[in-house]
């Protein structure tokens, strides 16, 4: 059977996906394409446009002032290779829309019971959190990318007094330069082509919490009239002359240590102790192994059940490999590596290392015996995959009487392809009478 019967035969299935699936050729020509995806095909165009610039695994690409999570992995089909994007179609900020885009949508309210952790490390963390979360001060919170910072806003805010306010996330390099005034404080119609009377998002989260992401990245000029915000607790819309009372908690955000990007000139030092009254260190995922495994059990369990696949038990081998890998992409990559290995092992009993991404394979620091583990799985799953496909040589061409040309039409493939895997497989074609 070729990739195309494939996709065709599955395509209910990969159209339930919440997520986009492009499947290309490794010039970059566009092969297929999950129904998500078709909202998004000037990305595709991009991706297919830029394919020799972007690197196997999860990293992020820019468009229009916005910013997505894609993951690219090789697909090895019939001796064809593909490269299949998975996007990520909550992160996109359409910055085409008006200004209510910017606000993210974090999926679902989350509070300190949706964090998963036992390690001290985190615990502790927890523990900090919750006493920040009984008063008003600005907090930052900073740690690499993936690692929860925005879940544990959120939990913050909800555990907070405020919680019956809003809770306002915006991810400030994904806002265009030129509008983020606008945004962030608000318009007033007339005053620049387009422009409305609008709030602006600190308008909008009074009351409740304003959670700026990724802050560093915020021009000088804008952080200087924050700073302005912060002081006086009143916003002036653009072209407006009132001043409007807020009262919005700040928390912010970013992956690099604070106090290294005021040394840089990314941060102003006196917005950061404005901003930074509490200041809370995220771990990484490699520095809290004990969280590893709890993570991978959550992860599973939600990846089955909104994928509608029944949860399956894990190879020790598996979890080995978890341990060994340095997790660039953090708790949000284990998402994503699980996901992968859920949709891969769906038509097994269990989820072993060759349901799990190539590129994942690549970059666990493994011991030895880790290392002949994984040869020996991944030499376990082409000897599966070549006995699937010659029993499928078989059963077409018992179906077609042992005429060639027949079951070659059958399986996608020319006639000339099917004598070489015949001869690779040592299939006679009275072999259709067994």
């Amino acid at each position: 059977m070729d990739i195309k019967a494939i996709l065709r035969q599955n395509r209910d299935f990969f159209n339930s996906f919440n997520r986009g699936l492009l499947l290309t050729e490794l010039d970059g020509r566009i092969f297929w394409k999950n129904k998500e995806f078709d909202n998004y095909m000037e990305i595709a165009y991009m991706i297919s446009e830029n394919i020799s610039k972007l690197k196997e695994g999860l990293g992020t690409f820019e468009y229009e002032g916005g910013r997505f999570e894609i993951n690219k992995v090789p697909i090895l089909f019939s001796d064809e290779k593909y490269l299949l994007f998975i996007l990520d179609v909550s992160e996109i900020v359409d910055a085409r829309s008006g200004h209510d885009s910017y606000m993210r949508s974090s999926g679902g309210k989350y509070t300190f019971d949706n964090l998963i952790g036992r390690s001290e490390v985190m615990q502790k963390l927890v523990e900090d959190a919750k006493k920040v979360a009984m008063t008003d001060s600005n907090i930052i919170i900073h740690g690499e990318t993936g690692s929860g910072k925005e879940i544990i806003a959120q939990s913050i805010h909800y555990e907070s007094s405020r919680r019956k306010g809003k809770f306002i996330a915006v991810n400030c390099s994904a806002v265009p330069e030129n509008l983020m005034e606008s945004i962030f404080f608000g318009s007033v119609k007339g005053v620049f082509s387009g422009a409305e009377n609008k709030k602006g998002l600190f308008e909008i989260a009074s009351g409740g919490t304003i959670f700026l992401d990724e802050i560093n990245s915020m021009p000088m000029n804008l952080q200087a009239k924050l700073l302005r915000v912060i002081q006086e607790g009143t916003v002036r819309r653009i072209g407006g002359t009132e001043e409007v009372k807020i009262d919005s908690r700040i928390i912010s955000a970013m992956n690099m240590n604070p106090f290294d990007e005021v040394d840089k000139g990314k941060v102003r030092n006196d917005l950061l102790y404005r901003l930074g009254v509490v200041f809370i260190k995220v771990p990484p995922l490699r520095e809290r192994i004990d969280d590893i495994g709890p993570l991978a059990e959550y992860f599973i369990k939600m990846k089955s059940r909104k994928l509608g696949i029944g949860v399956k038990p894990v190879n020790k081998i598996v979890y080995q490999l978890f341990m060994n890998n340095d997790w660039e992409g953090n708790v949000r990559q284990l998402e994503h590596v699980i996901e992968s290995a859920v949709v891969m092992a769906r038509y097994s009993s269990e989820i072993n290392a060759e349901h799990l991404p190539a590129y994942f394979l690549k970059t666990t620091t493994a011991s030895k015996g880790s290392k002949n583990e994984i040869e020996l799985v991944q030499d376990s799953l082409k000897h599966e995959l070549e006995t699937i496909e010659k029993n499928r040589i078989i059963f077409d061409l018992e179906n077609s009487g042992g005429n060639m040309t027949a079951a070659a039409k059958t399986l996608g493939i020319s006639r000339q392809n099917l004598y070489k895997k015949m001869k690779k497989y040592d299939i006679k074609v009275s072999e259709q009478n067994k």
